[in-house]
């Protein structure tokens, strides 16, 4: 695999945590419960170290790194926003928000695995991120569960 492929692997990966940062801080905002509130925060902390992980490997691959998330991210904030607005900031329905935004985040990590020709190095952190990922998703089921 060339630097640019990889380069644009990573970059992808990136952006799905930049729109997770985003999201997730958005969602702590309009939490009310402090468990919830925590968790989220903890989960902002860690797509930025993510992020902060892979932008200097692209970095070292010739390309320019990622510092935003997507459109579609931004797509999705904004509808959750709004849809906040219409629901009353309800704790369930930010968690249901969130539990949408890790799905596209593994599925996100799945696909960057896919690549088998991904150096080894490489490969190493993106599964370790994609596990911290499970595991918080995991969680976030869990807690999500509590409340139904």
């Amino acid at each position: 695999m060339d630097n640019k492929k990889i380069a644009s692997v990573l970059n992808n990966l990136i952006s799905i945590c930049e729109d997770g940062v985003e999201g997730y801080r958005l969602a702590a905002k309009e939490a009310k419960g402090a468990n919830l509130k925590a968790m989220l925060n903890q989960y902002v902390s860690q797509r930025q170290a993510f992020a902060g992980e892979l932008q200097p490997i692209v970095a070292g691959l010739g390309v320019d790194p990622k510092d935003s998330g997507s459109a579609v991210g931004a797509l999705h904030r904004t509808w959750m926003a709004a849809k906040s607005e219409v629901t009353g900031r309800d704790d369930a329905a930010i968690l249901a928000e969130c539990e949408t935004g890790e799905k596209a985040a593994v599925a996100a990590y799945e696909d960057a695995l896919k690549h088998d020709d991904l150096p080894a190095n490489i490969r190493t952190i993106i599964q370790r991120q994609y596990g911290q990922i499970m595991t918080g998703r995991r969680d976030m089921e869990a807690l999500h569960d509590q409340r139904a």
